[in-house]
């Protein structure tokens, strides 16, 4: 984030008048400044723009008095002539000017520059000390893993139960990444998002605040393959575990991640599950073949499930976070005997 700080000596400076300074050297008056209050209403009336309306030579037929500038109107309304808006943000090119003696933000250099001429010149009044809100943007400690260098975004994991004092790792990531390749993540700090991740985002970007902290509850391991293989799709990864490939399906589900991990799955998952004939020790291929839609090993796992165990070596064994409705797939029901007799 660019940082300007003129003196108090810039021609800017010299044209612009500063408040009347305290009569008294010695007196030092705590006041706020003049530059962070709103403006005064505009001179132009309503009624002095209809006229500027009407053809030369007419007159109003409205007898009613349009309220002038501060007055209440019918509605019981405070009536301005001016409308109040932002249009200054059309142009700004996003750069926040800081004081060099009070450390206080400014939109443009010359607004800076007022700042300084009117309350940092030798008998200007004192100025109340300036505090920065608070950012929300602590990266707390534990183990870094820095998956981009000039990550905007921090996430964070627990290596464990909080009872338990791990501090947990930080993952140093992008946004602009994650949030195209997961609704999820993009419904949390996306850039029209209103959740208190977006928006302290999207206040670091402009202040320069430290990247901003997400908690998240996925297993570090797992969540470091996901983030590697989404920063880096081009990149070689490991070859995975089937405890692994399990978490990685089960991630996936959880972020919407599918379209952004299926090239991964089919190089590195599709290979070893298709090289299976016995599911006895791979039970939750069945979530990881429904995750990525693999329909082949899924009617494997799953004849295998209904003919060799029975409803409950299948809640033992089936991951408790397979979605019911995949665990129903696999629930043989017998054919009544009217079905049978028809």
């Amino acid at each position: 984030m660019a940082h300007s700080s003129p003196s108090a000596s810039t021609t800017a400076d010299s044209e612009i008048g500063a408040p009347a300074a305290p009569s008294d050297p010695g007196d030092s008056t705590d006041v706020g400044d003049p530059f962070d209050q709103p403006s005064a209403c505009g001179s132009e009336t309503e009624t002095d723009i209809a006229a500027a309306d009407e053809p030369p030579g007419t007159t109003s037929t409205d007898d009613s008095e349009s309220p002038t500038c501060g007055e209440t109107d019918s509605r019981g309304q405070i009536w301005s002539s001016e409308v109040s808006d932002d249009s200054w943000l059309e142009d700004w090119d996003m750069t926040i000017h800081r004081c060099s003696h009070c450390d206080r933000p400014f939109v443009s250099a010359a607004r800076l520059a007022q700042h300084v001429q009117a309350w940092h010149t030798a008998r200007a009044p004192v100025l109340r000390p300036y505090r920065k809100p608070p950012s929300d943007t602590d990266a707390g400690s534990g183990e870094l893993v820095v998956i981009a260098s000039h990550g905007d975004l921090f996430l964070s994991v627990s290596e464990g139960p909080a009872q338990s004092g791990s501090q947990g790792v930080r993952f140093r990531v992008t946004s602009s990444i994650l949030t195209p390749a997961s609704r999820v993540f993009n419904s949390m700090f996306g850039p029209t998002s209103r959740f208190q991740e977006a928006i302290a985002l999207r206040r670091s970007h402009i202040t320069g605040f430290p990247p901003v902290v997400v908690a998240l509850d996925d297993d570090p391991e797992t969540l470091k393959y996901v983030l590697t293989a989404l920063h880096f799709p081009y990149a070689p990864l490991s070859i995975p575990t089937y405890e692994l490939m399990v978490e990685v399906a089960v991630i996936c589900d959880k972020y919407e991640l599918h379209q952004a991990l299926q090239p991964v799955a089919d190089q590195y998952f599709l290979p070893i599950g298709m090289e299976i004939s016995n599911f006895s020790g791979s039970i939750n291929w069945l979530l990881i073949s429904y995750v990525f839609g693999y329909e082949q090993i899924f009617a494997a796992v799953s004849k295998y499930i209904i003919l060799r165990l029975t409803d409950a070596e299948q809640t033992a064994y089936v991951d408790c976070r397979t979605p019911e409705k995949v665990i129903g797939m696999t629930r043989f029901v017998p054919p009544s005997a009217s079905a049978i007799a028809d």
